[in-house]
């Protein structure tokens, strides 16, 4: 899921923000997703690249990025707090974030 978000935000920002993200069709809003997309991107490429049955790695990698997507849904709250943020975005982007992460620390069992 990281990677078709990543890819999708790289190559086709706007339809990204609008339909997956909910933003309003802005300039700024392609743009801060394609850039969030490119992390996301080679994040979760290298999550897939790296499949292997050695354990140490896979816990590495997965809480890197579950602490990349803890990171985003922190910075959703606190914009949804300060109101740069509307605050269904500020909603959705941490529930997406948050449950990324759950997902990513399921590699640990």
């Amino acid at each position: 899921m990281q990677v078709f978000i990543g890819a999708s935000s790289v190559a086709i920002p706007r339809w990204t923000a609008t339909t997956i993200f909910s933003l309003p069709l802005e300039r700024v809003n392609a743009i801060a997703t394609r850039i969030s997309g490119s992390r996301d991107l080679v994040l979760g490429s290298y999550l897939l690249w790296s499949l292997t049955k050695d354990r140490r790695r896979i816990k590495l990698l997965s809480g890197i990025a579950a602490l990349v997507n803890l990171i985003d849904a922190g910075s959703a709250i606190a914009c949804g707090l300060e109101g740069s943020l509307p605050p269904e975005l500020s909603r959705n982007t941490t529930i997406a974030c948050g449950s990324w992460a759950v997902l990513a620390l399921l590699a640990w069992f």
